[in-house]
C-alpha cells in the first residue's frame, strides 16, 4: 500500500485525458452497479453546468459572451473556467483567439441522475431594455385652468425599461412582463403666458399568452395591473397649482412579433396596445383645495374608473436590430390619457421616440437545478 501511494507521489497530477477516462470509467461502473453519482463528481455547480452547455452548443464562444448571457461578471465565469479546466472537464485547443473549447466528459455523463430522472425543460432566458428617448406633449386640466380646455403644447423626455420572461405555466407558454415608465414634460399655452410642468411614475405588472399561427408571427394576449402616480404643476394658478393624479387600473394587452430578414440582417418588429378597462382614481372635486383635503375633508376623493369616465391607450411601435453583440431597439410610444370625473377634464398626450438596447441573460436564483443545455427566448 506504501509502495503504491510512492508511485503515485512519483507519477504526479494526471493529466487532463488522463482525469476524463478515469471519471468516465468511475461512473460507467457506478451506473452499472446501481449507485447514484459521487459528492465529488456532482460537485460541479449551477454555473458551470451553464459554462459547460454554452461550449457544447458553441465552441468558440467567449468568454465574455458566456458573462453576458449568464449575467455575471467576467472574472467570475474565468474563476469557473480555471476550476473546470483543472478538473479535468474540458480543455482549451489552438490559440485564445482563434482556439475552441473541447468538452472532454460530456453533461449527460457527469450528471446522468439528475438529467433522465426527469423531464428536460428548457432554461427561460429574460428579455430586457432600457431606453430613452424624447417627443411632444399636449395637456390640459381644468382643475387648474377652470372653464378653459386650451392646450399646453411643448415637449417631454422619457425613460422606458422593459422586462420579460416566459414561465412554465400553461405548457410554457405564459410570458410575464413588467414595464417602467417615467416622463417629465414642459409645455406653455398659446399665449406664452404660463407653464405646466409635469411627472409621471408607470408601472406595469401583466401576464400574456402566446399564440404561434405561423412561424415567424407571434401573437400575445393578455392582460396587466396599472399603478400610475404623478402630477401638474401650473406656473399661473396660485391657489390651487398642483393637479395630483393616481390610478390603479386592470387593463387589456395585446402583441404583435414578426421577424424577417433583409440580406443578412435580421429585425424584429413588435406592436403593443394597453387599454385599461376597470380600476380607481384619486380626484378631489372641481374646486376644491388639496389644503381643504389636509383638514380632513375626504368626501369623494376615490372613484370607479371604467370607459364612462376614462380613456387611456398606450401603443408601443417597436423595430429590433442585432449588431452584435448588442441589439438595438427602437420605440416610438403614443400614450393617451383622458379622465373626466367630479367636473374636471384632464388630457395628457404624448408622442415619443425612445432608443436603447436589449439584453438577454440567465437568471440563477439559488440553487435552482437546470436540465440539459435549452433556453427559451421570449420571442423564439
Amino acid at each position: 500500500m506504501i509502495e503504491d501511494f510512492e508511485e503515485y507521489i512519483r507519477q504526479g497530477e494526471p493529466s487532463q485525458k488522463e482525469k476524463s477516462q478515469i471519471w468516465q470509467t468511475a461512473i460507467g461502473l457506478q451506473q452499472v452497479d446501481g449507485l447514484t453519482t459521487s459528492g465529488y463528481l456532482g460537485g460541479v455547480s449551477l454555473l458551470q453546468k451553464l459554462i459547460i452547455s454554452f461550449m457544447q452548443q458553441n465552441p468558440k464562444v467567449s468568454v465574455v459572451e458566456i458573462a453576458r448571457q449568464t449575467d455575471k461578471p467576467r472574472r467570475t465565469v474565468e474563476n469557473n473556467v480555471k476550476k473546470l479546466k483543472e478538473s479535468g472537464i474540458i480543455a482549451r485547443e489552438g490559440a485564445d483567439k482563434n482556439g475552441k473549447w473541447v468538452v472532454l466528459i460530456l453533461l449527460c455523463i457527469l450528471f446522468p441522475f439528475q438529467l433522465f430522472s426527469q423531464e428536460e425543460k428548457p432554461v427561460n432566458l429574460s428579455y430586457r431594455s432600457t431606453l430613452i428617448g424624447g417627443g411632444l406633449y399636449n395637456i390640459y386640466d381644468t382643475y387648474l385652468t377652470p372653464g378653459n380646455e386650451s392646450k399646453y403644447n411643448g415637449w417631454g423626455i422619457r425613460v422606458l425599461s422593459d422586462h420579460m420572461k416566459m414561465t412554465d405555466l400553461w405548457d410554457g407558454n405564459i410570458s410575464t412582463q413588467q414595464l417602467i415608465d417615467i416622463d417629465f414634460s414642459s409645455t406653455r399655452n398659446k399665449t406664452e403666458t404660463a407653464s405646466d410642468y409635469s411627472l409621471f411614475i408607470d408601472y406595469s405588472y401583466g401576464l400574456h399568452y402566446h399564440f404561434r399561427p405561423l412561424p415567424k408571427l407571434r401573437l400575445l394576449a393578455g392582460s396587466n395591473i396599472n399603478p400610475f402616480l404623478g402630477a401638474i404643476y401650473n406656473t399661473r394658478n396660485g391657489n390651487n397649482p398642483v393637479s395630483a393624479k393616481v390610478n390603479v387600473n386592470l387593463s387589456l394587452s395585446g402583441m404583435a412579433d414578426y421577424r424577417f430578414q433583409i440580406k443578412n440582417q435580421p429585425f424584429t418588429i413588435r406592436y403593443q396596445m394597453d387599454v385599461p378597462f376597470i380600476g380607481c382614481m384619486f380626484s378631489p372635486q372641481q374646486g376644491e383645495s388639496y389644503y381643504e383635503i389636509s383638514l380632513g375633508n375626504h368626501d369623494n376623493l376615490v372613484h370607479f374608473a371604467s370607459f364612462h369616465n376614462q380613456f387611456i391607450m398606450k401603443n408601443y411601435f417597436t423595430i429590433e436590430m442585432p449588431l452584435q453583440p448588442i441589439t438595438l431597439r427602437l420605440t416610438y410610444l403614443n400614450n393617451l390619457y383622458n379622465t373626466n370625473v367630479g367636473g374636471i377634464k384632464t388630457s395628457i398626450h404624448s408622442n415619443t421616440f425612445l432608443i436603447g438596447f436589449v439584453k438577454e441573460f440567465f437568471s440563477i436564483p439559488g440553487r435552482k437545478q437546470i436540465n440539459g443545455n435549452k433556453y427559451r427566448r421570449v420571442f423564439d
